[in-house]
């Protein structure tokens, strides 16, 4: 099982962050490692666009990128990830749009409720997965 931490560091009180740490390895069971080195931290671009003077949706309204991890199958962890990218680096709005990080965590939230759905039937007990959004 994979583990993740998130922390805040406040080391340097006049730059506090967050610092994120997780394993790397990805099993195929409890005595079967398939790699040591796979990424489970994540920089996730959340990207709105509204139109510009020429009717297209070309001028940045909003852009920020939030942290993501995941704890749990790798498959799906991954996947929800390389699948939510594009989703969330191509919003557009008429008006100039700010969507809040509560907002994009309900988006993720139901996203992976759906991929969930299906994966458990295939994976059954192998399919559990916990993602964090942060920043």
């Amino acid at each position: 099982m994979t583990a993740i931490a998130i922390w805040f560091n406040n080391e340097m009180p006049a730059n506090p962050s967050l610092w994120v740490a997780s394993d790397s390895r990805v099993s195929k069971d409890k005595n079967s490692t398939l790699i040591d080195d796979a990424a489970k931290v994540f920089a996730l671009p959340v990207v709105c666009r509204f139109p510009g003077e020429d009717g297209f949706f070309s001028q940045i309204g909003y852009y920020h990128t939030y942290g993501y991890c995941f704890a749990g199958s790798t498959l799906l962890g991954q996947n929800t990830f390389l699948a939510l990218m594009p989703l969330l680096s191509n919003l557009a709005s008429i008006q100039r749009y700010v969507p809040q990080m509560a907002d994009v965590a309900y988006f993720i939230w139901e996203y992976l409720g759906r991929v969930f759905d299906d994966f458990k039937v295939i994976a059954c007990e192998n399919s559990a997965v916990e993602v964090a959004l942060f920043g």
